[in-house]
């Protein structure tokens, strides 16, 4: 009785083991499976790549077997993973022969994460956001960083378990290679991709007409067309402090021979040839000649001046002309020049003659001379004297 149970429990586990141990009929389901799904990535791979062997021999001076046939067979099916001398659909990968092209022998199952493409999805002035395209990348890690070109520094941003990453920071009008590393339980790939960042825009800021306030400084506004960045000046140089302001504010507070120099700055970079304008002063200040006393041999003048722009020095200085009116202007004689009172009496005159006297006035803060002309000065006549008396 032992016996025939010991014999029933043996033939039952031998019937379990031949149905499910060490894979039985269940792993050769999984295998059958298997050898379908690769049948069939075969058969599609075949189609794909007889299309293209066709199109080859039509396009004989187009088709280049590495650029052309990687474009032609993504274009047929995006899912068809094509690298180097591998092509692969559904995870299951074989050998290519380009040069035909055709299928080669199976190369086994994908199971690593595999990138399809890298792309960028926007750029700035001082940012790029790539987007990765990948497959077999459940639960995967994303390492980012780029390299600007030229340098061999890696900057690594982040890792990350998302497919979007932007990376900010970035020179204007630079050109940068992004990596991308893409690490799963199975595996691990990378990618690049190049780019340049965008420039900043040019010669978009104009400066308006010089103002002078009238006590000495001046004033200018600033406007720009564009928008989306920040709008900065700086006074006499571009190496310090940038300060911003709104397009049509005026700057104010400039003197004489200041230069203001704008940008645009977009919060990393600023705009390399930035607009300038030179406060200069071109008026000549503005000059009064008053009439002093008059007797028959002198006649006695003041001066005074303004300048509504620079303003004038604490030092003026006069020079004073005169000439008989009806003379020629090249006539006027410099009786005292660069002193620095402000009236002034010219002697040894005759009697009962018209003069015209001249006076130039230096300077204001710009270093201009103003100028100013007092008409038909008759000097007085001696009781009972002839004419042209002098003394």
């Amino acid at each position: 009785m032992v016996l025939t149970i010991i014999i029933i429990i043996i033939l039952a586990t031998v019937a379990i083991n031949t149905i499910f141990g060490d894979g039985g009929l269940i792993n050769s389901t999984n295998i059958a499976k298997i050898e379908a799904e690769k049948a069939d990535a075969r058969e599609q791979l075949e189609l794909v790549l007889a299309d293209a062997y066709m199109e080859k021999n039509l396009n004989k001076e187009e088709y280049n077997e590495n650029e052309y046939l990687d474009k032609y067979v993504q274009g047929k099916n995006p899912e068809i993973y094509i690298e180097g001398e591998e092509i692969g659909l559904n995870g299951y990968i074989f050998e290519l022969d380009r040069s035909v092209p055709k299928l080669g022998k199976y190369k086994g199952q994908e199971t690593g994460p595999r990138i399809r493409e890298i792309k960028i999805t926007n750029k700035t002035t001082n940012s790029v956001t790539i987007e990765v395209d990948a497959r077999n990348v459940e639960d995967a890690d994303y390492t980012y960083s780029y390299q600007k070109v030229g340098e061999e520094e890696w900057h690594e941003v982040e890792t990350i378990k998302n497919n979007t990453c932007t990376i900010g920071n970035l020179e204007s009008n630079e050109s940068y290679t992004i990596k991308v590393r893409i690490e799963t339980k199975e595996g691990e790939t990378e990618g690049e991709i190049s780019t340049t960042i965008g420039e900043l825009p040019e010669g978009t800021i104009r400066f308006g007409e010089v103002e002078w306030v009238g006590d000495g400084t001046a004033s200018v506004a600033i406007n720009t067309s564009e928008e989306g960045y920040q709008l900065q000046y700086q006074k006499n140089s571009i190496e310090g402090q940038w300060t911003t302001i709104e397009s049509g504010e005026k700057i104010t507070g400039l003197v004489h021979n200041d230069t203001v120099y704008g940008r645009l700055f977009d919060g990393v970079n600023g705009t390399k040839e930035e607009a300038s304008v030179s406060i200069q002063d071109g008026i000549d200040p503005i000059v009064t000649v008053s009439p002093g006393t008059i007797t028959t041999n002198s006649i006695t003048v003041s001066a005074s001046a303004v300048d509504n722009e620079s303003g004038m020095v604490d030092n003026v200085t006069y020079t004073y002309y005169i000439k008989k009116t009806g003379e020629a202007d090249t006539s006027y004689i410099a009786k005292a020049s660069n002193i620095p009172q402000n009236s002034y009496t010219f002697t040894g005159l005759t009697q009962e003659t018209s003069y015209d006297v001249k006076v130039e006035v230096v300077g204001d803060k710009a270093g201009r001379t103003g100028t100013g002309t007092l008409q038909n000065q008759v000097t007085t006549k001696v009781g009972g004297a002839d004419g042209g008396l002098v003394t």
